[in-house]
């Protein structure tokens, strides 16, 4: 899958389809995608959902990666 602005709905739903088939959390799950593609992660944060990055930050402060705050660390 190629990217690009009219597929980012794809890509959400590959991210999806990884977290639940393979157990991964949405942190490893996007890693996956860029690695088996060879991407660089920053080069899909345009295609990461609102849904996504919530977990993602949640993950991130689970495992103490960020700070808990109270807003979102993303740009919009």
């Amino acid at each position: 899958m190629s990217l690009s602005a009219n597929n980012s709905e794809a890509f959400a739903k590959h991210i999806e389809r990884l977290v639940h088939e393979k157990k991964l959390t949405y942190i490893e799950a996007v890693l996956h995608f860029c690695e088996t593609r060879r991407l660089e992660p920053e080069s899909v944060a345009p295609y990461l959902s609102t849904k996504m990055k919530t977990a993602m930050a949640k993950e991130a402060v689970d495992r103490h990666l960020l700070r808990a705050r109270r807003e979102l660390p993303f740009d919009d």
